[in-house]
């Protein structure tokens, strides 16, 4: 709680009760020792006359060191103590009456601690203003459904667990939601804020980026691009804002969707010549391999032996940029540009 700076508090009434609790264990275990004593006594009675004597602390001091004790402990962990409710004895007793949780069904008399309690709770989180509160109780009474219902009604939020591990599991879980909506709200700035400067990013892309001949269009290959247009920002990377915190410039990176208009070659490979299949000839009528050439149309060894195709085209890719900002997405500097490999591809049309 203390790394979270969540602060914790014990009910004054639970640390009273504890407190009695140990003065109650302390002199039930001294009369335990007498006990013992004066049974050893006895014991050796008939043989020999003895008389132990129990060395016990005085009970005022004993106290003031448990209660010592306790404050050290308070201090080192960060604990605080929320007073006993101010509350007139008039609205417990009615709570008594009313049978109104923690007071036990059947039992008006049942649970004046625990009421006493539980309204100091309540009454310490009214005075917090706005803070939801977590009670950690183990007895039923508290996790009644009429005990949030009574919170709600004092204008305070407050959660009931019933071991402090199920409150940390809690918290665990609401902070990592917590954290994931402030990350997608970190990256949904970012992507408002870079959408604004589609222009400038366009231009960046123009003069950083290297475009492979053979890799922005399948089987073809680039001959000119004569401009491009930065259409939309995707997928926008943000570190998480926790490790970001205090520092005065983060890296960041996005893809874009580019629109290339581009100068291309398609190489395509010629037609095949074909044979005309007939039945089979006895070996005298059968032609050789030099006749079956020489009968074959002749292509010009001057003739290319791929056809190229020169077209004007529009294709989109994504191309990811690397970049830092400040902190609130509001001052950039981009510092790379590259095509992405997966994503959108080559969508192409000619023109």
């Amino acid at each position: 709680m203390a790394s979270l700076k969540i602060p914790v508090f014990f009910p004054a009434g639970v640390e009273i009760e504890l407190e009695e609790r140990w003065r109650r264990g302390l002199a039930e275990r001294l009369s335990d020792v007498r006990s013992k004593a004066r049974a050893a006594e006895a014991h050796f009675g008939g043989v020999q006359e003895i008389r132990i004597s129990v060395d016990e602390p005085d009970p005022a001091k004993a106290l003031a060191n448990y209660r010592g004790k306790v404050g050290a402990l308070k201090q080192k962990y960060g604990l605080a103590t929320v007073p006993l409710t101010s509350r007139p004895v008039a609205e417990i007793f009615k709570m008594a009456v009313d049978r109104h949780p923690p007071f036990k069904e059947g039992k008006e008399d049942v649970g004046f601690r625990d009421a006493a309690i539980f309204l100091s709770v309540v009454d310490d989180l009214v005075a917090a203003r706005g803070e939801t509160g977590a009670l950690v109780a183990r007895d039923n009474a508290f996790h009644d459904p009429k005990i949030i219902e009574f919170a709600t009604r004092a204008g305070v939020e407050l959660q009931v667990f019933h071991s402090v591990g199920a409150m940390f599991d809690s918290l665990l879980t609401e902070a990592a939601a917590y954290g994931r909506e402030q990350w997608n709200k970190s990256a949904a700035q970012a992507q408002r804020n870079l959408e604004s400067r589609l222009p400038e990013i366009a231009r960046f892309i123009s003069e950083v980026l290297d475009i492979p001949e053979w890799s922005l269009v399948p089987g073809s290959r680039v001959v000119t691009v004569s401009r491009i247009e930065a259409l939309k920002i995707l997928d926008v990377r943000v570190p998480i804002p926790l490790e970001v915190k205090g520092l005065e410039r983060i890296r960041l990176s996005f893809d874009v969707q580019v629109k290339f208009h581009a100068k291309i070659e398609r190489m395509e490979m010629p037609q095949a010549r074909h044979l005309k299949v007939g039945p089979e000839m006895s070996p005298e009528k059968m032609l050789s391999i030099s006749e079956v050439l020489a009968a074959l149309p002749q292509r010009s060894l001057a003739q290319p032996i791929f056809d190229i195709q020169a077209d004007e085209i529009e294709v989109d890719r994504l191309v990811r940029v690397e970049a830092n900002s400040d902190p609130a997405f509001e001052a950039f500097k981009f510092e790379s540009a590259s095509l992405v490999t997966e994503g959108l591809g080559g969508m192409a049309a000619g023109l």
